[in-house]
């Protein structure tokens, strides 16, 4: 081996020597200002070793990899280490101080060892881009990287369960992070203070048959510290229960419940619809949300998941309800003006407006045509403009395709010829 390799694996082996805790705590009211308009992420490292080797030697050659993979695509990104130092290129001689924890088997509930490292890292891009960007560095290399949503010191954190009848896509974190809590402390009547400090992250659990058949699905997880899991695994079967709330625990011993909870959950995102206004504010919040709630259907309004986008908020429905709580917003926005001079008015926040909202559409629908004459004739010819227009993801219509398509059809057979209309 060369003279460079030769003092890395030498510096490899003299940190492996060293305590587990060697790095300081990181003081995290610092920052830099040259990265200031940067998003601060605090990366969660999960690295599996092989069974021969389990050493944090091993742990840091497959980090270093996935950090030098995720600067190549951004070079912008500055890595943060356990003591607070900025990394900006990889040396072959140096071995930055990480901290490297080393989860035996029984630990990580695993069928072999792994290594844990958190750290801050500081990009411009969003942190789903960052971790797709590197995803086949981390696939040979091992290893997953998550956003952890605790401090740095707090690195060991268990995963409880998953969360049953929530949408992670249009509800943000901390509203479903708020509900949790208010819902613990009503139901086991236990003050604030003695309940433990809990997240709720996005997570997809999955489940396997014994066939090789994958199921996942898209919820919020609870996670909390390991001194404070059996506390709050009793407040939670205490407040929900198993259709309410999935514990990864029965994922071992009862694998057709928590695969049935992951089918539950599918079913729900599948019938969940969700309709967009913006300019809605303070100044009345509360009216809105009262003429809401009398809707039928149920439906339920909930913050953007994006905080930047003020006044923005999601109204939950479901597929059945869709067109007809859409109708009673829309109708219910003119008795709604901005008290606040400048404010955006209150209206729908579709991307494409929905058919049966189409003043022109539902015309079309009312206007009587001869019908058309049984002699054999050209076919006559249609403009695209006819059809309704078809919107895909939450923001489509309420209708299914069937119902679309007998709608159409209607219409084209009561269509007039294109000879007769010239004739008239």
């Amino acid at each position: 081996p060369s003279l460079v390799s030769q003092i890395t694996m030498f510096r490899i082996a003299h940190y492996d020597t060293a305590p587990p805790s060697v790095a300081p705590s990181l003081d995290t009211s610092h920052h830099d200002p040259k990265i200031a308009n940067a998003n601060q992420y605090t990366v969660r490292f999960m690295i599996r070793l092989p069974p021969d080797d389990c050493s944090r030697s091993a742990a840091a050659l497959s980090h270093f990899a996935c950090l030098k993979a995720l600067q190549a695509k951004d070079p912008s990104l500055t890595i943060y280490t356990n003591s607070g130092q900025a990394l900006t290129t990889f040396p072959h001689h140096t071995i930055p101080p990480f901290r490297y924890q080393i989860l035996d088997k029984d630990e990580a509930i695993r069928r072999q060892p792994a290594a844990l490292v958190v750290h801050r890292i500081y990009s411009r891009q969003p942190f789903h881009l960052l971790r797709k960007s590197i995803s086949s560095t981390l696939y040979v290399k091992k290893t997953r990287m998550h956003q952890h949503l605790w401090t740095e010191d707090e690195a060991r954190i268990v995963n409880l369960g998953f969360l049953l009848g929530t949408d992670p896509h249009s509800t943000p974190r901390n509203y479903v992070e708020q509900n949790t809590l208010n819902s613990i402390m009503a139901m086991t009547n236990t003050p604030l203070h003695k309940i433990p400090k809990f997240h709720c992250g996005f997570i997809r659990p999955c489940y396997i048959d014994k066939t090789g058949t994958k199921t996942k699905t898209a919820s919020y997880d609870i996670q909390c510290k390991p001194e404070d899991a059996q506390t709050l695994l009793s407040l939670l079967a205490r407040t929900y229960d198993h259709h309410e709330f999935c514990f990864h625990k029965i994922r071992h011993h009862s694998p057709t419940k928590y695969s049935q909870a992951i089918t539950q959950q599918n079913n729900f995102l599948r019938n969940s619809r969700v309709i967009p206004i913006a300019g809605l504010f303070p100044d009345s919040m509360s009216d809105f949300k009262a003429e809401i709630l009398k809707l039928h259907g149920s439906p339920t309004l909930v913050p953007h998941p994006n905080p930047l986008f003020k006044g923005r908020w999601n109204i939950m429905t479901t597929n059945k309800h869709f067109k007809s709580v859409t109708q009673a917003v829309n109708a219910l926005i003119p008795r709604f003006t901005p008290i606040t001079p400048g404010d955006t008015p209150l209206c729908l926040a579709f991307k494409n407006t929905p058919w049966f909202l189409n003043p022109k559409y539902t015309q079309r629908n009312r206007i009587t045509h001869k019908p058309a004459p049984t002699k054999t004739s050209p076919s006559p010819s249609f403009d695209s403009t006819d059809f309704p227009p078809l919107i895909s993801n939450h923001e489509s219509t309420g209708s299914n395709s069937s119902d679309l398509f007998s709608q159409q059809s209607t219409q084209h057979m009561h269509q007039e010829p294109q000879h007769q209309r010239l004739c008239h």
